[in-house]
């Protein structure tokens, strides 16, 4: 962008001085060209430095909300899958900002299902296979 900026500048400059240089001489002097060219470059630098800055105050600056998983662990969410057994399951968790993030979970070997909308705590994160464990709320099976 800033590339595109720069020499549009420098062309409609560098045009721009020419055509009045043309209407100030009968015909072009050939010792024109360097100074046109060295006030088409520098305008052509003014031009993309006062563009630029405007669009740097309108364009927000680049953030991410990515948060890692390892600061889901311990999070309460709740069953959006219609369950989560030993093998396969998603939860919808929110994270430190708010954010909601759905997540693959399953429970532990030997655990029952649990069913959709059981609330649910994020116990561990098993970064092999990139899920979570989960366990019931207190109270909810």
């Amino acid at each position: 962008m800033v590339l595109l900026l720069f020499l549009g500048g420098l062309g409609i400059s560098g045009w721009v001085l020419n055509g009045l240089v043309l209407n100030i001489f009968s015909s072009y002097p050939n010792r024109a060209i360097i100074p046109i060219s060295v006030a088409s470059i520098f305008i052509g630098v003014w031009v993309t430095s006062r563009t630029a800055r405007f669009v740097g105050r309108v364009v927000p600056t680049f953030s991410t909300t990515a948060t890692p998983v390892k600061r889901l662990v311990s999070r309460k969410g709740w069953i959006s899958s219609p369950q989560i057994d030993e093998s396969y399951g998603q939860v919808k968790v929110r994270d430190a900002g708010g954010t909601l993030i759905t997540v693959f979970a399953i429970v532990d070997p030997g655990h029952p299902s649990l069913a959709y909308g059981t609330e649910v705590f994020l116990v561990e994160y098993d970064s092999a296979r990139k899920l979570f464990i989960v366990e019931p709320v207190e109270g909810q099976i």
